[in-house]
């Protein structure tokens, strides 16, 4: 499963809990209490943030298919297991603490909320508050445990790195020569024991960064692939 298959199930919910979090403070909206205020753009704001989300991975969710379907041309196509690449192990563990802080983030935030809305005491916030605590608990242990498995499961199962003319499918990511708000500046091969060839991703023109580096595992049979995926990178951002 593709991290965009995953994404756009997060989407989704995300859009479903925004949507449910804005009908029901319209339906009790106290203009007097600013935790239904906060709470009400709250529920908007994830529901823009679940439909924009879902169109963007789904986007990226065909453009992966037509990868694997042939449908686009092929330049490298790379199996490996993970948990055999100290590199590429280390990077799936990362992000999945990552992703669990961040539930654990949004989680915490509504628990403050929902108890905001007690304050001032009344029946109808205090029914509220209580159904989006346990909603709230609910969900965010839903996603942990959607989140937890689905990076655990990814260190033990062959998979398939994919490398396009301009997009690179790597650890269930897609990449080109641009990630998010960074842009590809570099592209590098190091050979030893496991042979890696590395994308680094930053801001270039400025002293920061590397902001993203990924390490795709080179069998030792592809690496003369490997210098030519290089050069072909490296003209694009040239």
């Amino acid at each position: 499963m593709s991290k965009d298959f995953l994404k756009c199930i997060l989407s989704f919910i995300c859009f479903v809990c925004g949507l449910v979090l804005t009908l029901l403070f319209s339906f009790h909206f106290n203009a007097t209490n600013p935790s239904c205020i906060i709470a009400l753009c709250l529920g908007l704001v994830l529901a823009a943030i679940g439909v924009f989300g879902f169109i963007l991975h789904y986007k990226n969710l065909m453009i992966i298919e037509n990868m694997k379907k042939n449908k686009l041309p092929i330049l490298a196509r790379w199996s490996y297991k993970p948990s055999d690449f100290s590199l590429v192990k280390d990077k799936i563990l990362e992000d999945c603490y990552v992703d669990l802080s961040l539930i654990v983030l949004i989680g915490v935030f509504c628990l403050i909320l929902a108890i905001g809305l007690i304050f001032p005491i009344a029946t109808d916030s205090i029914g509220l508050s209580i159904l989006i605590i346990i909603s709230t608990v609910i969900l965010c242990s839903l996603c942990s445990i959607l989140v937890y498995f689905y990076h655990v499961s990814k260190l033990e199962k062959y998979t398939t790195a994919l490398i396009n003319y301009h997009y690179i499918y790597f650890n269930n990511e897609l990449y080109s020569i641009y990630r998010s708000c960074y842009m590809l500046e570099e592209i590098e091969i190091t050979t030893g024991v496991q042979n890696y060839l590395r994308f680094v991703y930053g801001a270039p023109g400025t002293p920061y960064g590397p902001f993203q580096i990924i390490d795709i595992p080179i069998p030792p049979s592809e690496l003369a692939t490997a210098y030519q995926i290089k050069e072909h990178y490296l003209s694009l951002i040239s």
